[in-house]
């Protein structure tokens, strides 16, 4: 007898592609093997509704309709104990046999139909994830395939209505909400914040599908902020992930961190272009509360005048990102040079303004207090160029377990570039950037010979961008390099404006099984 997957096996299977890979269209087909495979994949499916709803935009309308149609017929099968409006179906069904002769409702009779039938899956009980706006443009759609020619007041008032009902339901019937996302709920769609805003007051606390919420997303500075706040600082004290605004700190929100008991990743941000500086009182604050656990792994600063020196506080941090901070001049830099981090394995520094530059001499002396860096990010101008030999050279001395390196080099590193793929052996991806400020462009040819004669095992992604020039021959000679290695060691390979000639090759080593894909970089 040809033994079969368990229930358990099959929900641990699925779990793993959908953690591997976010589209989830790649767990339909199991939904159709049979009875038991569809029972435990749609968990999965329906968990976080709001992402399919991502996929295809000429069908995304009709997904979101079908989406709250199907809520709908869940709904009114449990209506009598969970409507806030006792007659809510009562009068959509009036709505739709009093339009239909005049057809004012597209397809009513179905879309009756449809919500009575008792669906096969109670489907609110699968959601982990909700996400505002989502659930209020998918309301909208389902307003415009099935109400038209009703007066603007009479829409009003059964998008409110429906919009009651769907979040009141959404929330109640959920057993454990792990993300709440009400971002962007501003102008019509601020309705639906104001909703569940006065459905939470309401509850004074006793929503228990937000007692093992994770990450709560925001953003804005509407004042119904401050009310959801204060409510899950009552109900929610395990998030793990949450932005931090320094325009719009309050009390309510301190209190919200300071009640969090596995805090580990947090985003200190601004919301507003012109919120560079903020007062640094607040920022000690912000700081003191979220670093008294001690448990901060995961830390953003972007969009923001911050000194660094705070960054040694949290001390356990694996990721670091350094985002379009507003730091001038590189006094502002220094205390990250003398900044011990020893658990970091990713470091992200971004400056994104045009007046703010690296400074490669200070990042290196970093990189040697963070011996665990696998992924260094580094997007900016450098002005001192003669420093990033340096860079280099420390991150072939001190990160052993690098796997990813997106930075500067010059034409003339390629001792540096050779020392850094013979010591870190497990690059899989390397982003190498111009440091030429001039209008002329350098020559790539020397490094991407040195990567040849190398040939690193594990590197899977080749990415050049900046002001950078190749000959179609150097590029030959490193493609055919890799014709030994195993189907394992395929490359990809992404350089400025990728030419014809240099498309025609290519294409030519995908053919032979050496290239995996191939084309523009984006970041030129």
């Amino acid at each position: 007898m040809t033994p079969q997957l368990n229930y358990d096996c099959l929900g641990q299977i699925f779990k793993f592609i959908i953690d591997d890979d976010e589209n989830p269209a790649l767990l339909h087909p199991f939904a159709l093997v049979n009875q038991m495979w569809c029972q435990a994949v749609m968990p999965f499916l329906w968990s976080n509704p709001w992402k399919f709803c991502k996929d295809g935009v000429r069908l995304l309308p009709m997904k979101r309709n079908l989406l709250i149609k199907t809520y709908l017929s869940c709904l009114y099968q449990e209506s009598r104990g969970i409507l806030i409006n006792e007659h809510f179906f009562q009068e959509l069904f009036s709505i739709s046999n009093e339009n239909l002769t005049s057809q004012g409702m597209i397809n009513n009779d179905s879309n009756i139909d449809y919500i009575l039938k008792r669906p096969a899956f109670d489907y609110a009980n699968f959601l982990r994830h909700l996400k505002l706006n989502s659930l209020a443009y998918a309301v909208n759609f389902w307003m415009k395939f099935n109400l038209i020619n009703l007066s603007k007041s009479h829409c009003v008032t059964i998008r409110y209505n429906m919009l009651v009902e769907m979040i009141n339901y959404l929330v109640v019937k959920s057993p454990c909400l792990f993300k709440l996302d009400i971002r962007y709920c501003d102008g019509e769609l601020r309705q639906s914040l104001k909703i569940l805003t006065n459905l939470l007051e309401r509850s004074e606390g006793r929503v228990k599908s937000l007692l093992e919420l994770k990450t709560f997303e925001y953003n804005g500075k509407v004042k119904e902020l401050q009310q959801i706040f204060k409510v899950l600082s009552i109900t929610s004290h395990k998030i793990l992930r949450i932005p931090v605004y320094v325009n719009t700190l309050s009390e309510n929100l301190l209190n919200l961190l300071k009640v969090q008991k596995n805090l580990s990743e947090v985003t200190i941000t601004s919301d507003s272009v012109e919120t560079w500086k903020c007062e640094w009182g607040d920022i000690e604050t912000i700081y003191t509360t979220i670093t008294k656990a001690n448990l901060i792994t995961h830390l953003t600063l972007e969009n923001i005048f911050i000194p660094l020196s705070f960054v040694s506080l949290c001390e356990n941090l694996k990721e670091l990102n350094l985002i379009n901070v507003y730091l001038q001049t590189k006094k502002y830099w220094e205390p990250l040079s003398t900044t011990f981090l020893p658990n970091l394995q990713k470091f992200h520094c971004e400056p994104k303004l045009p007046d703010i530059t690296l400074y490669p001499d200070v990042i290196s002396k970093f990189i040697q207090n963070s011996c665990e860096l696998s992924q260094i990010i580094l997007r900016g101008k450098v002005e001192e160029s003669f420093s990033v030999k340096d860079l280099l050279m420390t991150m072939a001395n001190s990160c052993p377990n690098l796997t990813v390196y997106e930075g500067p080099i010059g034409s003339k590193e390629t001792n540096e570039l050779k020392g850094l793929l013979t010591s870190c052996k497990n690059i899989s991806t390397l982003h190498l950037h111009s440091i030429s400020m001039n209008v002329n462009c350098e020559n790539f040819d020397n490094l991407l010979n040195e990567i040849s004669q190398i040939i690193p095992k594990k590197l899977r992604v080749l990415m050049i961008s900046g002001k950078w020039i190749i000959t179609s021959s150097s590029l030959e000679k490193f493609l055919k390099s890799r014709e030994n290695l195993s189907s394992r060691g395929k490359i990809s390979f992404y350089w400025g404006s990728l030419e014809g000639k240099f498309r025609k090759i290519c294409r030519k080593y995908q053919e032979k099984g050496i290239v995996e894909k191939y084309g523009d970089c984006l970041s030129c």
